[in-house]
């Protein structure tokens, strides 16, 4: 299965989102502290985000079952343009003095949390999608190339961070929002639905839902996602305060170390994965393939969706 084996659209969609969702993260610790922010408020800013990305998640993942997979992506990448959009202008606002910091802390906390709360369908949406156009055989393979793609959207943020540092941080901010708005309307116009709404059950009950089994991966992805998020926060911020670097150089080494990353998660995804050719169970944990093993046919899941540790 290659890059391409998945519509164009849901692989441009994801390298778009990961683009403006790294840069974001990339330059908000840096540039915060240029515009009066503690770090505590930017960590506030990226946490709660995150919080309300988690909670959002299950509640996108049954619209997706409701309304199918399409519109749910739109939507999130709509959200995700406007919101980068605003987020800029409020980080103008606030290096331009034309808003306090109290109030620019305010509203940027505002529009990320509702940034958080519509982007957070994209990755159920396109995780059903996977699992709909893919045979249980190559799922896994379409997952780990469904997060290589946000990979690459995160390594272009690096060097797009690395080329603009502070001084051309908002003309980065307006390439990239339009990048994403024609991503938005690549999937409006382009990406053909997989989900046949008309069959969809009147009772979406979650009574298959295997969770006591499900625990230790959840457990395994929530460590892993918090020890990736800390390093995302911190690591722009030590390189400043560790060698005493200017606004303008902490940005571009925060988005050279960001993109080494990037790089070896997608030669993770795309090649290790690909090598292995091994179920998902086994790709999570040998410890765990004998319980899902003996399961009981009736309470197999038809449709299982992987754990991308990418979040």
């Amino acid at each position: 299965m290659k890059l391409t084996s998945l519509p164009l659209p849901l692989v441009i969609a994801f390298i778009a989102n990961g683009l403006a969702y790294s840069f974001f993260v990339i330059t908000l610790p840096i540039i915060g502290r240029e515009i009066q922010f503690s770090d505590t408020n930017t960590s506030i800013i990226l946490g709660l985000s995150a919080l309300v990305l988690t909670i959002a998640s299950p509640i996108w993942g049954r619209l997706c079952d409701r309304f199918g997979r399409r519109r749910v992506i739109f939507i999130s990448m709509l959200a995700a343009c406007v919101c980068l959009i605003s987020s800029a202008l409020l980080i103008y606002l606030r290096r331009t003095e034309l808003l306090i910091v109290s109030n620019g802390f305010n509203l940027l906390l505002s529009v990320r949390l509702i940034n958080a709360f519509f982007t957070a369908g994209l990755k159920p949406g396109g995780q059903a999608y996977v699992a709909d156009s893919t045979s249980e055989s190559d799922r896994a393979k379409g997952m780990g190339i469904m997060g290589a793609a946000f990979g690459i959207g995160s390594v272009i943020a690096g060097i797009v961070a690395m080329l603009s540092g502070s001084e051309y941080i908002m003309y980065a901010y307006a390439g990239i929002a339009f990048v994403v708005l024609l991503s938005c309307f690549f999937v409006f116009l382009s990406l053909p639905e997989t989900y046949n709404i008309a069959n969809v059950k009147a009772d979406l009950s979650t009574e298959n839902i295997p969770f006591l089994r499900i625990v230790p991966f959840l457990v395994i992805t929530l460590v892993a996602l918090c020890v990736f998020s800390l390093l995302q926060h911190i690591t722009s911020l030590t390189l400043q305060d560790k060698f005493g670097l200017v606004t303008d150089k902490a940005i571009r080494v925060g988005g050279m170390t960001m993109m080494l990353t990037m790089v070896a998660m997608i030669a993770t995804q795309l090649i290790v994965v690909r090598k292995l050719n091994i179920s998902p169970v086994k790709l999570m944990g040998f410890i765990f393939h004998s319980e899902f093993s003996t399961e009981n046919s009736s309470t197999h899941i038809h449709r299982p969706v992987p754990v991308d540790l990418r979040g």
